[in-house]
């Protein structure tokens, strides 16, 4: 981490973001290749583990590349005034998110095509649901009957699932995929 921190340091890309921002995007890039080398390693010993070899993680597009953007509490603003108004204020952007939660762990920004979703990361503390450990429930899935569901919950009242809607509407999609693909493309005309 260090030698990757050493040769980025003084970069526009690295000094346009507040530093703990950089500093998670460099931890999530030696993530990522760190699991790459795990798993062309395990891919080496045992092929049948994998549907195909470990591909290299993707260069991001110069212009047009985008990569997710991780604040954590110290690069978000602390000021009262505004986490009074539920607000989320960025180091380094002049956006402000509205939210409901009060506290909260970190903001990602995570590019879409068109646009970026911004998603406030908080901690729920776990509750218990109130249910009765002696009711069971069963499921199983299928095709011609989607799902079959029952279970011994007293007044339970079992439920069939059809399928068939769902299996003709995916049927209409592969007769309809397969038509377009074999029409000849304006080049090959």
């Amino acid at each position: 981490m260090k030698k990757l921190y050493a040769a980025v340091k003084d970069s526009d890309a690295y000094k346009g973001l507040p530093r703990k921002v950089s500093n998670w995007v460099l931890k999530t890039l030696k993530k990522n290749w760190t699991a790459y080398f795990k798993a062309r390693r395990e891919w080496e010993k045992n092929h049948e583990k994998f549907t195909g070899k470990p591909q290299i993680p993707k260069y991001k597009d110069l212009a047009l590349g985008r990569y997710i953007l991780t604040y954590e509490l110290g690069a978000i603003s602390r000021k009262k005034e505004v986490r009074a108004l539920g607000l989320v204020k960025l180091s380094g952007l002049s956006l402000e998110i509205q939210t409901q939660q009060a506290r909260y762990d970190m903001v990602r920004i995570i590019p879409k095509h068109s646009h970026y979703v911004v998603e406030v990361v908080y901690t729920q503390p776990e509750a218990q649901a109130d249910v009765n450990p002696d009711w069971i429930a069963g499921v199983e899935i299928g095709l011609n009957n989607l799902a079959a569901i029952t279970s011994n919950k007293p007044g339970f009242v079992p439920l069939l699932v059809n399928g068939r809607p769902l299996k003709s509407i995916n049927q209409f999609y592969n007769k309809r995929k397969a038509h377009l693909q074999s029409e000849p493309t304006s080049s090959e005309k």
